[in-house]
């Protein structure tokens, strides 16, 4: 899985497509035209499929983040509330970073949680 699958993701789940209808099973009629049989499956279904026949994804970086977006985005209920508890987890950090609840040794990471968006941009 390259790391733009994950870009790419992002984006199909921003415009509103469906973790459940991943994937569609098509047949052929006797004409050999392509006939939907109205079976859709999730995404963790589609998943489980691909690990099952390509075992060494469960150690693929670029794999696992995806499944944990799909994960995430599934434990929100939408890709847009999942968006929302992003930022409300990052303001979290930023508002305990600035009043010494939350510390952390990098440097700049410090600095941007401590200065926050108006230290940065005045």
């Amino acid at each position: 899985s390259p790391p733009h699958h994950l870009e790419v993701a992002h984006a199909l789940l921003r415009n509103g497509e469906s973790l459940d209808s991943a994937y569609s099973s098509v047949v052929r009629d006797a004409q050999g035209d392509a006939q939907s049989t109205g079976r859709s499956e999730p995404i963790e279904w589609v998943l489980g499929e691909k690990e099952r026949l390509e075992p060494s994804l469960a150690n693929n970086a670029n794999y696992l983040a995806f499944k944990a977006l799909v994960r995430q985005v599934r434990a929100a209920g939408s890709y847009r509330s999942y968006v929302i508890e992003q930022r409300r987890t990052c303001a979290l950090v930023r508002h305990l970073a600035i009043h010494d609840r939350a510390t952390t040794r990098d440097g700049v990471l410090n600095f941007l949680a401590r200065t926050g968006e108006r230290g940065l941009f005045r």
